[in-house]
């Protein structure tokens, strides 16, 4: 689901820690004092929905899976 967005955003990450070099907190301010900021805020939040969304998923199936049996099981 968001697969994309958060390829996107390692490379943009990935990118700005090529161009500072390891300088981000010294010679450069970012926002929140995390070292690349907003988009290790943004990538942090994103895998965090990701990883909800692919528990859902896994719950949602699971109880399929119940629902399936358990009709099965009463149509006998």
């Amino acid at each position: 689901m968001y697969k994309r967005k958060i390829e996107r955003l390692r490379k943009q990450k990935d990118s700005l820690e090529v161009k500072y070099n390891g300088n981000e907190t010294t010679l450069y301010n970012f926002y929140g004092g995390w070292d690349l900021g907003y988009i290790v805020g943004q990538l942090s939040v994103l895998e965090d929905m990701q990883d909800v969304y692919e528990e859902q998923k896994i719950r949602d199936y699971e109880d399929s899976i119940r629902r399936d049996f358990l009709n099965e099981c009463l149509s006998r």
